[in-house]
């Protein structure tokens, strides 16, 4: 029988940070008659599409939302009953002043486990984490899972923040029955009442090591997805090996990938989802997609897809199912999205491929397309998180004619590329300045591919800002004898909330 939740009415949260994740916990707050104490290091101004849009949902309760901004200090937090920290927001000496107080500091994650927790609510989770390719795998696993019930809560760092389940569970009576999550390590790090019935760590590289202490500490948060979980749970890994750092796996092991000898034995007798030459078999279900069925490019997401009927399988979803949910499958905005081709040139929007490994997966996945040959311009730049620019030379030398660099990093990387390639690198100012640059150096049958290899706060909001105004660029160019050169403007950082957000600023007219 379901549970009536924690009482909060008259209680005062803290929230910190009004991103996705913050905005539907206030609101669900909010309705609950809690008074929400905002604190934010953005201006009223800047916050006030976050604002309005929450003025729309909770109506009259908006007036129980108090606004601490501009700085995260301690006299905020006065006589508060606990604090809910964003996902994104990062280790502040705030929180640890906080939780020697004795107040509660949990994250968003946590939260609203907990609060899931005292309502009673008895739910299977499926959770994914990983350095690249979370957010396919996520997907496709909530599309097949939701072929057999539409009962089914798709989100967490992906689309829906995880909070939105308590508005579902409320409205529903408890319609929600399985949750597909795809988690952050900054979600992981907070959280540690996640029980996973089926729990997924894709691969694991070098990221957010501007964010982490340490590539161990990012390790680490990744590992957090396996804890509570039991013998009767399921673990996912790659078939080749990882360094897991001598983290505990106690649920039961299975393994996606390539068979390959230097697989060790045990491993390859846990190799459940086998990606061939021309297909991926499931060689428990019979279960088989052959590439060319596969609606999304590049051999990186044949991996995906092997992982994803791994986890749909063991999650309960039939064969029929996953077939169906793959199948329907179109990808999700700036990963490796074909933009237009024009004078026989062809550009591709992979704007997510914000770190290192992504962008090799990229360059390595149009290669294969375009029969390995060295047909690729590649850009790539933005905010340095500090990792090994080792492999992305690597990938370069193998199927790169020419690299255009932008942002913070492009000093950074134009080192690493020249000291082991002669691949000739270019910079640019801007995003469309880059693309001009690519536009005149591709050749007939060239592909010109957006695959930073960094984060986009050095020049832009997000990385989905960058992937749309690269589309727009792309769409916008004119044949070459009807083009005339943009004039273009530095861009100009200016400091927003708790990252460095910017804004592209062009003259146009010209």
């Amino acid at each position: 029988m379901a549970g009536q939740g924690t009482s909060w009415v008259g209680k005062r949260v803290a929230l910190i940070g009004l991103g996705g994740a913050g905005r539907a916990v206030a609101r669900y707050l909010l309705d609950q008659g809690a008074t929400v104490v905002v604190n934010d290091t953005r201006s009223e101004k800047e916050l006030e599409p976050s604002l309005e849009q929450l003025r729309r949902d909770v109506g009259s309760g908006f007036s129980q939302l108090e606004l601490r901004l501009g700085s995260h200090d301690l006299q905020h937090f006065h006589q508060v009953d606990a604090v809910v920290v964003s996902p994104g927001v990062r280790a502040l000496p705030l929180l640890h002043q906080l939780a020697q107080t004795g107040v509660p500091v949990l994250g968003e994650l946590e939260w609203t486990l907990q609060e899931l927790q005292t309502l009673g609510t008895a739910l299977q989770y499926v959770a994914i984490t990983g350095t690249n390719g979370k957010s396919t795998v996520t997907s496709l696993v909530g599309n097949a899972l939701t072929q057999a019930d539409a009962g089914t809560f798709v989100g967490g760092n992906l689309g829906r923040p995880f909070a939105e389940i308590l508005y579902d569970q409320g409205s529903n009576g408890g319609a929600v029955r399985s949750v597909v999550l795809e988690l952050s390590s900054f979600q992981l790090m907070r959280t540690r009442s996640l029980h996973a019935h089926v729990a997924a760590l894709l691969n694991l590289n070098e990221d957010h090591l501007d964010w982490h202490a340490s590539f161990e500490e990012y390790r680490a948060s990744k590992m957090r997805i396996f804890r509570n979980q039991t013998g009767n749970d399921w673990a996912v890994l790659p078939s080749t090996p990882l360094d897991l750092g001598g983290a505990p796996v106690v649920g039961q092991r299975r393994t996606f990938g390539v068979e390959s000898p230097s697989v060790e034995p045990s491993s390859v007798e846990r190799l459940e989802v086998v990606c061939e030459t021309d297909r991926i078999v499931d060689r428990v279900s019979g279960l088989e997609l052959t590439h060319q069925e596969i609606p999304l490019l590049g051999s990186h997401n044949h991996q995906n897809v092997a992982a994803a009927m791994l986890i749909a399988r063991l999650a309960g979803a039939s064969p029929q199912d996953i077939r169906a949910g793959v199948l329907a499958y179109r990808g999700l905005p700036h990963r490796t999205v074909r933009v237009r081709e024009l004078q026989g040139v062809t550009y591709y929007n992979d704007s997510k491929a914000t770190n290192v490994h992504a962008a090799v997966a990229s360059i390595r996945g149009l290669a294969v397309q375009n029969q390995g040959k060295p047909g690729l311009i590649l850009i790539a730049g933005g905010k340095d998180k500090h990792g090994d620019y080792g492999p992305l030379r690597n990938a370069v030398a193998a199927h790169v004619r020419h690299v255009v660099l932008l942002g913070e990093s492009a000093p950074v990387i134009e080192q690493v590329l020249q000291m082991g390639t002669q691949v000739p690198t270019h910079r640019a100012e801007s995003l469309q300045h880059a693309l001009h640059k690519a536009r005149a150096l591709a050749l007939p049958g060239d592909r010109v591919v957006l695959a930073p290899a960094c984060s986009s706060f050095d020049m832009f909001s997000s990385f989905a800002r960058r992937g749309e105004l690269f589309e727009q660029y792309v769409r916008d160019l004119a044949p070459a004898s009807a083009e005339r050169s943009p004039t273009v403007t530095s861009a100009k950082n200016i400091e927003v909330g708790d990252s460095q957000k910017s804004k592209e600023v062009f003259d146009e007219a010209g």
